[in-house]
């Protein structure tokens, strides 16, 4: 029933929009020119901003020249509602939104596989723009992570002649040169090539990173009504992987000792990842008048991964006292690809007298596959204070792994109605309805577990625009996904229930008619049954919790005080449970309180100096042990149980320095955690180590 309601609802859409388009459409119009880059894979399917939920949308550029990021999680540390200090890596990016996992997409198009083996690393030099919609919506891609979408904008091909040299070095052996290049080959070909070699070392000592990056993409217009978008990257990173897990001994508990954050607790010849990633795809536009267009991307991933690593986990000490930590090694080697395919009409008009309609109606594809190898063991222990490698006793171990088949499939079709009707300029009421169709399965040497389901996932908010900048909002939204577990052994579970998610969220914006500023403050809650939790080793799904209820407060504040001095303030209080079947705690890794404040002064017409502060709270600390073997000798269990406690606040300070030496060259220096301040993120039986200072200096010729 569901689809033929949606094939009736396109046919009296494209029906009436056609009516009411036609009626008004400018059929003299001889333009050529372009005056704006077409953007088809946006979150903003409707061709509008959502103004009834808290989303951002944010500009690279302006985030790398305030933190001189080189990863997209650590261009967002001073966005209110977003968690992206909880642990350092050189290759992967660790977000949290509203204290989740959120799903990623570049272009429009869904990257669907939240497996941590094979993840998907975008570069930032190559991202025009960050749209983030917060919290629970699958309405927009179907089967999707309760902590919301963050959206990629790659570059592409701009209406104007425009090049970028950049070059950089900094502390931890920090390397970059990237090139952007755009141009017209004639009045309706566009193309731009974007590449960037870049080399670092990682928060651990033998951990690094080398990172080859190119993407070309062109635009042929072949009308002021219908343009298409090729765009393209490679991308190859390799090196040795930053394990940033550490045992809770050494590190939370120190009576008898501690480490360094630097300490590196694996095995240098046997850690590795090497990751090769091509996508390919294109966005289609066609503008039928004024108020019809259809709109369509597509977009191929491939990605081959080897990752070889050895992490260490809790802490032993023997006979003789020797404190020492328990190590696992994990490897992984596979293949992971995704199509996804999407395609909408887009229709708007007056429907009533002073009643704007806009409505979407489409159908989404995906597909994606997993072949691969895994293995996952007990690895020899380490010195937890005078770490020593490469002894024989690893390598008698570790040259022996038996890695076991792991083939994994998933298929989605969906079918969704996305609708907004702006009343008498005051009210603005927003709908949305996702059906989604998704059947998968996973294959070991084992056995096969697969699933088969669907669901109907539903938004929708309201928002008044009152006068002197003022509207409050409210918004509802749901979120599902389905997986099958990994079948590691005979006993392992064969199904799994689905993870459903629901948010409601309120708030105010402000935006002051004669102050040049933006304020917004959001409450939000959060609940979400049956979480799906991934094993960091083998990267198999389970359902160990039953649910996980947050709720909180955002606020944000943009102002430009004067000419010369610019200021911003993001704060965040979450409040995180996690429900099992016999005990409640508060969620780990997820601070209470957040708070980032930054200011931006310019010293005449060429220096801009930027000061920021951050304040994390503490997060729960919880399952941290050890083991005692002198226990064994009073006939006592060597585990040693810690109380529950919590790890300590801390404030960071960051800098910014730009100054323009001509109108084309430009110096930047930037520096994160500027005192160095050594601090633990989150510890729930490991514990994981902040980001160490930072300091890059970028020096960019624009033409």
């Amino acid at each position: 029933m569901r689809k033929i309601t949606l094939t009736k609802l396109a046919s009296t859409l494209v029906a009436l929009s056609c009516g009411i388009s036609f009626a008004h459409a400018d059929t003299t119009s001889t333009n050529l020119t372009l005056n704006t880059v077409t953007v088809v894979g946006t979150l903003d399917k409707l061709g509008k901003a959502d103004v009834t939920q808290s989303n951002l949308k944010l500009d690279v550029k302006a985030l790398a020249q305030q933190t001189g990021a080189r990863k997209l999680d650590e261009s967002l540390i001073y966005q209110a509602g977003i968690y992206a200090n909880f642990a350092p890596s050189n290759h992967y990016n660790i977000l949290r939104i509203r204290s989740f996992y959120p799903e990623y997409a570049v272009d429009g198009t869904t990257i669907s596989y939240s497996n941590g083996l094979y993840n998907y690393n975008p570069v930032l030099f190559g991202i025009e723009r960050v749209e983030i919609n917060k919290g629970a919506n699958s309405v927009l891609y179907g089967a999707t992570q309760p902590g919301g979408t963050v959206n990629l904008i790659s570059k592409r091909p701009t209406q104007e002649r425009q090049g970028l040299l950049q070059l950089q070095v900094g502390s931890k052996d920090r390397y970059s040169i990237g090139v952007d290049y755009s141009d017209r080959i004639n009045d309706s070909v566009r193309y731009r090539l974007v590449g960037q070699w870049e080399n670092s070392r990682g928060e651990k000592t033998y951990t690094s990173s080398r990172q080859y990056y190119f993407a070309p993409s062109f635009t042929i217009d072949f009308s002021p009504n219908t343009s298409l978008t090729f765009l393209t990257n490679f991308n190859v990173q390799n090196g040795r992987p930053n394990t940033f897990v550490v045992p809770g001994y050494g590190s939370y508990l120190t009576t008898d000792g501690s480490f360094g954050t630097s300490t590196y607790f694996g095995e240098p010849a046997y850690s590795e990842v090497d990751t090769k990633q091509f996508s390919a795809g294109w966005e289609l536009s066609h503008k039928f008048n004024d108020n019809l267009k259809f709109e369509q991307n597509y977009r191929y991933l491939y990605i081959n991964s080897l990752f070889y690593d050895v992490a260490a986990g809790m802490a032993q000490i023997d006979m003789r006292g020797n404190t020492s930590a328990i190590r696992s090694y994990v490897y992984n080697k596979g293949k992971f690809q995704e199509h996804y395919f999407d395609n909408r009409l887009v229709a708007n008009g007056e429907i009533f007298k002073n009643v704007k309609a806009t409505v979407a109606v489409g159908v989404d594809l995906l597909r994606t596959t997993v072949n691969g190898n895994y293995a996952t063991g007990t690895a020899p222990s380490i010195s937890l204070y005078n770490t020593t490698y490469f002894r024989e006793g690893a390598s008698s171990v570790l040259n022996n792994i038996s890695p076991t088949r792991d083939y994994e499939t998933q298929n989605q079709v969906g079918t969704y109605l996305l609708t907004s009707f702006d009343i008498a300029k005051l009210l603005t009421v927003n709908y949305g309805l996702h059906y989604t169709s998704v059947n998968g399965k996973t294959e070991s040497a084992i056995r096969t577990n697969s699933y088969n389901t669907g669901h109907t996932t539903h938004s929708g908010g309201l928002a008044l625009n009152l006068p002197w900048g003022f509207t409050p909002y409210v918004n509802y939204s749901e979120a599902f996904r389905a997986r099958a577990p990994l079948a590691t052994s005979t006993s392992s579970t064969d199904t799994l229930a689905y993870n459903t998610t629901k948010q409601l969220q309120s708030g105010l914006k402000y935006s002051p008619e004669n102050f040049d500023g933006y304020f917004e403050v959001g409450y939000f809650n959060i609940k979400d049954r049956n979480p799906f939790r991934r094993d960091d080793l083998t990267g198999s799904y389970t359902q160990t919790d039953l649910k996980q209820n947050t709720h909180g407060w955002e606020l944000t504040a943009k102002a430009n005080i004067t000419s010369w001095w610019q200021t911003s303030l993001a704060y965040t209080y979450t409040n995180a449970t996690t429900y099992r079947t016999t005990t409640v705690y508060e969620t780990n890794g997820i601070p209470k309180h957040q708070v980032a404040f930054w200011n931006n002064f310019a010293i005449g017409n060429k220096l801009d100096v930027g000061f920021g502060v951050r304040y994390y709270g503490t997060t729960n600390a919880r399952s941290i042990g050890y083991l005692d073997l002198r226990r064994l000798m009073q006939r006592q269990s060597p585990y040693v149980s810690v109380a529950d406690g919590r790890t300590k606040p801390v404030w960071l300070f960051d800098m910014a320095i730009s100054y323009d030496i001509t109108p084309n060259w430009n110096l930047g220096l930037n520096a994160t955690n500027l005192f160095n301040e050594k601090y633990l993120t989150n510890c729930n039986s490991v514990c994981y180590f902040g980001a160490t200072r930072n300091v890059v200096a970028t020096a960019t010729y624009k033409w």
